[in-house]
């Protein structure tokens, strides 16, 4: 059996002295059960206020390295804070910049295109004279069909004859003599009738327009 001091506990009233007050714990054969509390007896009173006062005072000073070390990461968060919000402010600051930028820069567009269009709308340019992928977008698919699988052999020069126009980009010229006769065959032959010869060899558009870019 041995019985020891488990918890020591300092009462203080509002008048008079601290008041002290011993809990012990007794073990019998491996079992432990706390015994009532009891006053303390003249001997383990001498030094107990020392003993309470040294505890306090180490409760103290953890508290108050607890208390600095909070302080300390308040400061550390309010800086990172700081820095933070100094941050967003100077990219908000370039977000408005770009903004502002990329507007200008989108007006400016516009007008150059504006500026482009009307430029191009002034170049005079040849009705009569268009680029070759403009006029096979003038025939028509089933008269593509016929064209290209004719034993005609004047149909087959004409058919390579177009081809060679696409493949080198050259500018077909209307009333040159080798698109009217062109046309003129297929339309004597039947393949155009009247209303569609005279649609190929309309006036062209300024899309249509023969372009030359320099190449040969």
């Amino acid at each position: 059996m041995s019985v020891r001091i488990c918890r020591t506990e300092k009462f203080i009233p509002l008048v008079g002295q601290p008041v002290y007050q011993i809990q012990e714990e007794l073990t019998l054969n491996g079992i432990k059960q706390l015994l009532p509390p009891r006053n303390p007896t003249s001997e383990e009173l001498q030094g107990m206020e020392d003993g309470f006062a040294a505890a306090q005072q180490e409760i103290i000073s953890t508290l108050e390295q607890d208390k600095s070390t909070l302080e300390n990461q308040v400061e550390t968060l309010t800086s990172e804070r700081d820095t933070a919000l100094t941050q967003v402010t100077t990219l908000t600051t370039e977000k408005d910049e770009l903004t502002e930028a990329n507007a200008t820069l989108t007006a400016q567009l516009a007008a150059a295109n504006t500026r482009i269009t009307a430029l191009v709308e002034q170049v005079q340019f040849d009705p009569r004279v268009i680029e070759a992928n403009a006029f096979l977008n003038r025939i028509a698919s089933t008269e593509l069909a016929q064209l290209f699988s004719s034993t005609d052999p004047n149909v087959q020069a004409i058919s390579q004859m177009l081809l060679a126009y696409k493949s080198n980009d050259w500018r077909i010229e209307l009333d040159s003599a080798e698109m009217q006769q062109a046309v003129g065959y297929l339309e004597l032959i039947g393949m155009l009738t009247v209303e569609r010869a005279a649609a190929l060899l309309r006036d062209g558009t300024r899309a249509e327009a023969y372009i030359d870019d320099g190449s040969v």
